[in-house]
């Protein structure tokens, strides 16, 4: 996301899937969030999960916050 004023509710996700059988799960994505405007406000959740599995668990992603 790249804005001038980033304002508002709601969630913003990247979460990976479950593995089935012996695959395995899948990493969590990125957020990006790059905005100009000081008075910027989110109220809400962000969210990379990794994905689980009973063979091996996805790792999480990451979230970057650029004023």
């Amino acid at each position: 996301i790249n804005t001038v004023t980033l304002a508002g509710s709601g969630s913003i996700t990247a979460d990976a899937g479950n593995g089935g059988g012996k695959g395995g799960a899948g990493g969590g994505g990125r957020i990006a969030v790059y905005f100009s405007a000081n008075e910027s406000s989110l109220e809400g959740t962000t969210s990379v999960l990794g994905g689980t599995s009973s063979y091996d668990d996805g790792e999480a992603g990451t979230i970057v916050w650029s004023p």
